[in-house]
């Protein structure tokens, strides 16, 4: 845990963060003094979360890869408190609770990156990740619900294909009649 807690700092300086705050000198003209206001640089602040959001998503995968899932854990939840991760994060977290035998865990975060957008059924299904809780009375209850859902899933997918398609075939249209005019 030491070793993650150095990372996780080592990684907040090598993105330069210094909790994003600045320092400028402001003249109140009213009473003439010197205040000193800290403010914090928006933009500045958004990239340099993007850039920790990226090193936390790298480091957990390097810690999955590693099969160092306690740390990969530590490192998939600092990237969720970022608000950068998307659903095959929250796959991987539940793959990790998986191989840790954590079986409320995984089916946990195997639910919500389900509701966030992961559609591929048939890999959950066969996933060895989740070889040491497959069986358990919790996993079996959420896997039976993803897959009573799956029909909805394609579904939803399928109407998302469609109207993507449809809306490029309009904008296709809307461009040739702008030529012709």
């Amino acid at each position: 845990m030491k070793k993650t807690t150095l990372l996780v700092v080592s990684l907040f300086t090598l993105a330069g963060i210094s909790l994003g705050i600045t320092r400028e000198r402001v003249i109140d003209k009213k009473d003439n003094m010197l205040h000193v206001d800290k403010t914090i640089q928006t933009q500045t602040l958004c990239q340099r979360l993007a850039c920790i959001a990226d090193k936390l998503e790298i480091s957990a995968k390097v810690s999955f890869w590693k099969k160092n899932y306690q740390d990969a854990i530590t490192f998939y939840h600092l990237l969720l408190k970022t608000g950068k991760s998307e659903f095959d994060d929250l796959y991987n977290l539940a793959c990790c609770y998986g191989q840790l035998g954590d079986d409320k865990q995984a089916a946990k975060y195997l639910k919500l990156a389900v509701e966030e957008g992961f559609t591929d059924i048939n890999h959950i299904k066969s996933d060895s990740d989740f070889e040491k809780v497959k069986n358990s009375p919790k996993f079996q209850k959420i896997m039976a619900e993803i897959i009573a859902n799956s029909d909805k899933i394609d579904n939803s997918q399928t109407v998302r294909a469609e109207g993507i398609i449809q809306a490029a075939v309009s904008q296709e249209l809307m461009i040739s009649q702008d030529d012709k005019n």
